[in-house]
């Protein structure tokens, strides 16, 4: 006789141990969670002993085939089950998801799917897919019962209770022996020997099952008996303790309750609870809602044997079979509050004596601590400031932390951003640009605000390739980030200090240069961008300024043309044409849109907005000279016009036509504090204002070429 002719048998008697311990774990306490899936991983070693019982007879290779796949059941799902299982008893915070659930089993579906349908003695399975089966069930398996084995390990380690760490102790070597034995004969004898054993996975399990039982059977591992439990309530809690049984009678009363009322156990028991309270509060201990409900009362008075009182709290928990759900009885947990009462009352007494002195010493240290936290932060954005940087700089061993890389960064187009949606704005970015830097730096980097605009960031141990890779990625977060409709643009420059013989302040200004040279390609495109953004906010806040300018742009063109310029002159115009209340973006919607005259202030306001048109065209090197003709479009040929007082043709041949389209437009046109004039009041208008308001010449091509009137 030999092992192979014994398996069979071998295999059917584990399927009888596998069963009757599932059940009769199970049937302990049939609504938990742990007893349900610990009932499944037996029923799986169940399934598979008995189809490998019939698999090792098998006399052709259909028929093992048949067996084999029946107990894929059980060797595809036993892991996943174990992990479950412990990660039940250790009661990890992941079992909760229901997503961790699923991932859990889902490699066991997935192996048992290609083992059903990719094997068997009429199929021919592609050699890709066996590997990856053979290789991935290998995996799958010892990594899950492995990852099983060190969570059962912790939890034991990491408990203070003797108990559990006896249960510990016991399930992992009872797993461990297991999970070696099936190392050793299904992978190390084969590889190393070419010694090849019969599978026996389902037959070493035993041990692991015989481990539980031990800890099941002894240590109370599944269920702590009710006995247990009330007896630790009674020993060890310093509140009264009443046990009572279904009807309310009492059956039970710890030592602190005979101490505190006096009276002898015998002289309550068999009474109900209404007989220790006064007859006021005797219907909150009604039967029947008791069953119902778990009870809490707060300041009722229990009455003592010298028919004193005692103010007390009462929580009243239902002791309940789980198997039938019926009430058993009732566990009261009464708190004598003479002992809170008088803490409340010197606590009171305490904190007055020492709330004064608390609230001044608590002043001085947020006093303190708010001068030494700013002395060494930035207050905007909370980085560190130029102070801990340099202080840094000196403390820092560069011998132990080279190779150290210095970034400097500089905040692209803050004044054009400050001068159009002002400095809160500008804050914004500010502050969204640091919070960006500092979530794409490591955690053993240093980001501090040296400047306005200017940011450093230290990088100790980084070489020139790491720091690159972190600016990208500054960078690429950048790119994901707005304020408002304004992009984030960031220029960078680096340089890395191999050796301690350089100096510190040689590596900062290579840094900066090589930012500033960056900064010169890159802040013309920003400066653009952030003017397009300002026309577009302006038009979003006034739609009637954006239909304003587009009329305007195309009289200008019209008018260009009509006076000879040359391509490029009608171009600019159109252009100037759309920006010349560019301005205006600084300006109250409440002013620009008010219905009634304006008051003197207001129209100061209003008179900023050439001035401020101006300062922002003059960042962007191309618009400089139609930055001018912004500046000059509210001029008076007379020279009483505003900001320069220029006169005649002082004010730019630009700036004159735009001041007539301008007029012209705003007359014709519907205006929050009028309606729209016709068009011969407007004519008539611009011809009465010729050689005052407008340039005489151009108003009569105005008239009669561009609109096709006749000059008066």
């Amino acid at each position: 006789m030999t092992i192979h002719s014994l398996l069979p048998a071998f295999s059917l008697f584990a399927v009888l141990v596998y069963m009757s311990f599932g059940i009769y774990t199970y049937r302990q306490s049939p609504q938990s969670r742990i007893h349900q899936s610990f009932l499944l991983l037996c029923l799986s070693y169940s399934v598979w002993s008995f189809a490998y019982a019939f698999a090792y007879i098998a006399q052709d290779a259909g028929t093992f085939s048949f067996w084999n796949k029946l107990a894929a059941i059980g060797w595809c799902s036993f892991s996943a089950l174990i992990l479950y299982l412990v990660l039940l008893i250790t009661e990890n915070p992941l079992v909760k998801h229901n997503g961790v659930k699923f991932m859990i089993f889902l490699p066991g579906f997935v192996f048992y799917v290609l083992a059903v349908f990719c094997f068997g003695p009429n199929l021919e399975t592609p050699i890709p897919v066996a590997d990856f089966f053979y290789a991935g069930d290998f995996l799958y398996n010892f990594s899950y019962l492995l990852v099983a084995i060190v969570l059962l390990f912790k939890w034991g380690y990491a408990s203070p209770h003797i108990r559990i760490k006896k249960q510990s102790r016991i399930l992992v070597i009872t797993s461990l022996i297991p999970f070696l034995l099936n190392l050793t004969t299904q992978t190390i004898l084969p590889a190393l020997m070419q010694i090849h054993l019969p599978t026996m996975g389902q037959l070493y399990s035993l041990i692991m099952i015989f481990g539980v039982f031990i800890v099941v059977t002894r240590y109370h591992f599944f269920k702590l008996p009710e006995s247990i439990i009330m007896q630790e309530i009674m020993n060890e809690t310093l509140d009264m303790v009443i046990v009572a049984d279904q009807e309310g009678r009492i059956r039970k009363v710890s030592s602190q309750m005979k101490a505190l009322l006096g009276y002898d156990e015998d002289e309550v028991m068999d009474h109900t609870l209404e007989f220790l309270f006064r007859k006021a509060d005797q219907d909150k201990f009604n039967l029947s809602q008791m069953k119902n409900t778990d009870l809490k009362y707060t300041d009722i008075e229990i009455i003592k044997k010298d028919k004193s009182t005692l103010p007390v709290n009462v929580a009243c928990k239902r002791i309940k079979d789980r198997k039938l759900h019926d009430v058993l009885g009732f566990v009261f947990i009464v708190q004598d509050n003479r002992l809170v009462y008088e803490l409340k009352r010197k606590n009171e007494e305490l904190f007055r004596e020492k709330e004064r002195y608390k609230l001044s010493l608590q002043s001085v240290k947020e006093k303190q601590e708010r001068i030494e936290y700013l002395s060494y932060h930035d207050q905007l954005t909370g980085l560190y400031n130029r102070r801990f940087l340099e202080e840094e700089l000196s403390r820092i061993d560069f011998t132990q932390d080279l190779p150290v890389t210095i970034t400097m960064a500089d905040v692209n187009g803050l004044k054009l951003v400050n001068d159009s949606f002002g400095h809160a704005y500008g804050d914004r970015l500010i502050r969204k640009v640091a919070e960006v830097i500092q979530g794409g730096c490591r955690q053993e980097d240093l980001v501090a605000r040296i400047g306005g605009d200017e940011f450093i960031i230290l990088m100790p141990r980084t070489n020139e390739f790491e720091a690159r890779r972190v600016i990208k990625g500054i960078k690429a977060m950048a790119l994901q980030e707005k304020i408002g409709g304004l992009e984030l643009s960031v220029s960078f420059g680096y340089e890395t200090m191999e050796s301690s013989e350089v100096k510190i302040n040689e590596i900062l200004k290579k840094a900066e240069d090589y930012m500033y040279k960056n900064k010169l390609s890159e802040s013309p495109s920003v400066r653009s961008k952030t003017i397009d953004t300002i026309i577009k906010t302006l038009h979003e806040k006034n739609k009637r300024e954006e239909q304003h300018s587009h009329r305007v742009s195309e009289l200008c063109k019209r008018t260009a043309i009509e006076l000879d310029c040359s391509n490029d002159e009608i171009e600019e115009l159109k252009t100037v044409g759309l920006l010349h209340d560019i301005g205006k973006i600084v300006i109250s919607e409440t002013i620009l849109n008010k219905p009634d005259k304006l008051q003197d202030d207001e129209w100061e306001e209003i008179k900023r907005h050439p001035e401020i048109g101006y300062r922002l065209l003059c960042t962007i090197k191309e618009m400089s000279e139609m930055a001018e003709y912004v500046l000059a479009h509210h001029e008076r040929w007379d020279g009483t016009g505003y900001p320069k007082a220029l006169k005649g043709k002082e004010i730019p041949l630009q700036a004159r036509i735009i001041s007539i389209a301008d007029s012209y437009d705003a007359m014709i046109s519907e205006r929050s504090y009028r309606k729209a004039l016709p068009e011969e009041v407007a004519v008539a208008e611009l011809m009465k204002n010729a050689g005052t308001q407008f340039d005489p010449e151009i108003v009569k091509v105005f008239v009669e070429k561009v609109l096709g009137k006749r000059a008066i």
